[in-house]
């Protein structure tokens, strides 16, 4: 018997097996680049996977500015992320995570560097994705570059695909914008977790045991890399659920002191699910039709769905943009 503290020769052995694999481990042709986002609201999200002669974007943001410039020119470099890091001469691809401006807005530079460099890009993402990242690229006049300088492929927010070799697994996470997703990459012997933008709520939200369960397998996998790049990741707390947002209109809908009042709101023009709940309580609480006012908000109003709005006849809820103050929205 060998004395305790000493190797043996099979344990020699072993430890050698060990650190060559190891070793083959650490000599994988692989970068990962944030190429802007980190933890900030409103930029340009963007992660740069770069694996052998392949480079995948995870999202492609843009600074939010007036929607109204972007179509003018007047959109600086800056707000875009750092481009400079893509290598046109080698194939690209781009996974949009979720529709929000500042995930997708970049795609609107990135397609004019691939028209100049004439360079092709294949863009992954979901159906409601696509549906506004098309309508980006077209209110800036690019969409007849499509098929030509760029494709879109849709998948579910639940599915495995590959992209240049890569295994990919989206999971739905809970947002405020649907067809959300979080992304598994598999690239070789590694693991890498994609998880942005993505909200739990209180424990009495139906989808934090969905969440915390599809998390937790994922976790149970040996992950090599995890990227979380959610607004407020490292505070302590919870985000109130949006059932606590509709029970407060709903009592300002059913207050008869308001009854001959028109309402505004202003929110996160994006925030499709919770504008979408609100606009229902309207209609069937308050009989009020629901209007929409402001570039952006008319520019996501197209996403939300309302049916035959003649027929409340009550003063109307508008929801409008500047939500945050900023100059020249509707109410500055």
């Amino acid at each position: 018997m060998a004395k305790q503290g000493l190797f043996t020769s099979r344990d020699k052995t072993r430890l050698g097996k060990a650190v060559a694999k190891l070793e083959k481990r650490n000599k994988i042709d692989l970068k990962i680049i944030p190429l802007g986002g980190q933890s900030a609201i409103g930029v340009q999200n963007c992660w740069l996977i770069i694996h052998k002669n392949f480079q995948v974007l995870l999202d492609c943001g843009r600074k939010i500015a007036n929607l109204r410039n972007y179509d003018k020119g007047v959109i600086p470099d800056h707000f875009n992320p750092d481009y400079s890091k893509i290598d046109f001469s080698k194939p690209l691809y781009v996974i949009l995570s979720h529709g929000h401006l500042d995930h997708i807005l970049g795609l609107v530079k990135l397609v004019q560097l691939c028209e100049e460099y004439k360079c092709h890009v294949t863009i992954y993402s979901t159906g409601l994705t696509i549906k506004i990242a098309k309508r980006v690229l077209r209110v800036n006049k690019l969409h007849e570059l499509e098929a030509l300088v760029y494709d879109f492929i849709e998948f579910d927010t639940n599915s495995c695909f590959q992209v240049a070799g890569i295994e990919i697994e989206s999971f739905e996470v809970f947002h405020s914008i649907p067809d959300s997703v979080g992304l598994v990459l598999t690239i070789e012997d590694r693991k890498i977790v994609y998880l942005t933008d993505f909200k739990y709520c209180r424990d009495s939200d139906p989808q934090i045991p969905k969440t915390s369960r599809r998390f937790q397998k994922i976790g149970e996998r040996n992950i090599d890399t995890l990227i979380v790049d959610v607004t407020g990741i490292i505070k302590n707390g919870w985000v109130n659920p949006v059932s606590l947002v509709t029970h407060q209109f709903r009592e300002i809908f059913e207050d008869k002191n308001n009854a001959e009042k028109r309402i505004f709101i202003t929110t996160f023009a994006s925030d499709i699910q919770t504008i979408g709940e609100i606009a229902e309580l309207a209609n069937m609480v308050g009989g009020r039709p629901v209007e929409f006012d402001g570039t952006t908000m008319e520019f996501f109003a197209q996403d939300v769905e309302l049916e035959n709005q003649d027929q409340y006849t009550n003063p109307p809820v508008i929801f409008v943009t500047g939500s945050q103050g900023e100059k020249g929205s509707i109410p500055t």
